[in-house]
């Protein structure tokens, strides 16, 4: 049989490995790994010690020697490395937290400004958290890692011009574009939020004093807004755990901000009093140019004084609002939504926000991959829909990957495939 013979069969067998193989990292991504046992240079704090469960050398700061964001101490470690291509590359580190005061440090590449890489909620093991874009030349870079908080360490770096692709599938990682939950030494990232007018603090709340738990508390008497710069967000998702404190007088709202690129310019979920203390009445809303527009009313039930999960999703051309996992509301607007985002405040108002999360579009309805974790490797006491799910008393980690296609669709493409090759002629058949 000639080789030009056995074509459908090889189609129908790379269908189902196309199958079997979808979360592999894309062909074309440029992937750039660094090893962070080896810098360029070293300034303690900062030292080179085996630190992997095997004896992996890895960069390390010790304990109680210091935290960069209270300028207690410095250090740095330099690296050099190298991209075929120019493009927007983003930054991943393997690395190992020991607690919300020590699970973040500075990058910087270049000359940019530095930022914070982690500040995510994933404890006592090793695992790869996503860090920030950056658009790189084709050619040589420098990267330099400084110290926001001591106890920690990173093995790995690594950068990747796809934003879909992943150094390690089967490792836990945090993955989201941003993530805040108010809680650590120094807040969270609190102090990188921008306040304009009203009260906003954190601070343990009476009913979760006893978890350890902070969250970010809004007051005002007339207007205030919070916001958190996202200009290199492009389409994304948000969500919030948030909690209406006292809406007195008519006017007073909670807005959830996105889409924001000044306080007088962005999209919003605003929450207001229905009256009844079951129900709470909800708007999407777009303002341009401090004029505010409707896109969308609804109401939603709404228990007063108590959590509710709050999701915003950002499709393609319609916004949704999902309370407490069900769809309440939708609107259609073909603006492509990306930028800051913002907590903001009307009227004479209190309202509590927690667990901020920014996601990939479409990253909230993607495959779930269970990843077993440490026990006791968070300190959360919610269950979170999402990204993950901290599961109260276990040590279980529900993880969204990206979406695996079904297997009737794997199928499909393989019968697909057969049927195109078998038109192919096929010289020699017959021949043996």
């Amino acid at each position: 049989m000639s080789r030009f013979a056995r074509l459908p069969a090889a189609a129908a067998l790379a269908g189902l490995i196309l199958y079997s193989g979808i979360t592999a990292a894309p062909l074309t991504a440029e992937r750039v790994w660094v090893d962070a046992s080896r810098p360029l240079a070293i300034e303690p704090p900062f030292d080179v010690v085996p630190i992997g469960p095997e004896g992996e050398r890895g960069l390390w700061i010790g304990p109680n020697v210091g935290r960069g964001w209270k300028k207690e101490a410095g250090g740095s470690a330099t690296y050099q490395f190298e991209v075929a291509q120019a493009g927007e590359y983003w930054l991943w580190a393997y690395c190992l937290w020991h607690d919300a005061c020590t699970n973040a440090i500075y990058a910087q590449v270049d000359g940019m400004p530095a930022a914070i890489l982690g500040n995510d909620p994933l404890f006592g093991q090793w695992h790869w958290v996503r860090g920030f874009a950056v658009r790189l030349k084709a050619g040589p870079h420098r990267l330099v890692l400084s110290n926001h908080s001591d106890n920690l360490a990173v093995r790995q770096l690594f950068l990747t011009d796809s934003p879909t692709d992943h150094p390690d599938r089967g490792a836990p990682s945090f993955v989201e574009l941003f993530y805040e939950g108010f809680d650590g030494c120094d807040n969270g990232d609190f102090a990188a939020w921008r306040q304009q007018g009203g009260q906003w603090f954190v601070e343990h709340p009476q009913e979760v004093a006893d978890k350890g738990k902070k969250v970010l508390i809004g007051r005002c008497d007339g207007r205030a807004l919070i916001t958190m710069n996202g200009n290199e967000w492009g389409r994304y998702d948000l969500s919030a755990l948030v909690k209406l404190v006292a809406m007195n007088g008519p006017g007073s709202s909670a807005q959830i901000c996105f889409g924001l690129s000044d306080g007088d310019n962005y999209y919003a979920l605003q929450l207001q009093d229905s009256g009844r203390a079951d129900v709470v009445q909800a708007q999407l809303v777009r303002r341009r140019g401090g004029v505010q527009s409707v896109l969308a009313a609804f109401e939603s039930p709404w228990q007063a004084g108590a959590w509710h999960d709050v999701e915003i999703d950002n499709a393609r051309d319609a916004l949704t609002v999902r309370i407490d996992g069900v769809k309440r509301g939708c609107a259609t607007d073909p603006t492509p939504v990306g930028g800051g985002i913002g907590l903001r405040l009307e009227g004479k108002a209190e309202a509590h926000f927690d667990d901020v999360h920014v996601r990939v579009n479409g990253q909230n309805a993607a495959e779930r991959r269970v990843v077993p974790t440490a026990t006791g490797a968070t300190n959360y006491h919610r269950v979170y829909r999402g990204h993950r799910e901290y599961r109260e008393g276990t040590s279980e980690i529900q993880e969204y990957g990206l979406p695996l296609p079904s297997l009737p669709s794997a199928l499909c493409a393989s019968v697909f495939s057969v049927i195109v090759f078998s038109f192919i002629e096929r010289p020699g058949e017959g021949a043996e």
